[in-house]
């Protein structure tokens, strides 16, 4: 499927009441449904400097006007994500600890907060051993 008609697709699921235009809200969960992952602080800046409809709606130009400034702006691919995580493996095992993610999501970028590395353990500690998998965990980033 061509990325424009995935947004299209995207677009159209997230107009509930058939009104050719979203809710700003909706812009991170349709960006990451048409497989962009922009950062808190792109998608700030998006929410920012869209072109707002009735004061909180945008249309489907302005979705995808700015989908492909995130597209332009996507540069990191899956495997350099995982690749970033696995050096912080120190025993190659493909598995990270608490404290590795720890370190590898609060040290640099958009930092997170312990209790935001509590959920991702919560969600991606599939059998309570302490460490994720870290390709379970990129695709799950990549795909949520």
């Amino acid at each position: 499927m061509e990325f424009s008609e995935k947004l299209i697709e995207v677009f159209n699921v997230l107009d509930k009441n058939d009104s050719k235009t979203i809710p700003i809200s909706s812009l991170g969960k349709g960006l990451r449904a048409s497989g962009l992952n922009p950062t808190e602080s792109q998608l700030k800046e998006y929410v920012d400097g869209a072109e707002l409809l009735n004061g909180n709606f945008i249309d489907f130009k302005e979705f995808e006007k700015i989908a492909n400034k995130c597209k332009d702006m996507d540069l990191v691919t899956k495997d350099e994500v995982i690749g970033y995580f696995e050096s912080f493996d120190l025993n190659r095992e493909d598995y990270l600890s608490y404290e590795d993610l720890k370190k590898a999501l609060c040290t640099s970028g958009d930092k997170l907060e312990g209790k935001d590395i509590d959920i991702l353990m919560k969600d991606f500690d599939h059998d309570n051993s302490g460490r994720i998998n870290i390709r379970d965990f990129v695709e799950g980033l990549f795909n949520s």
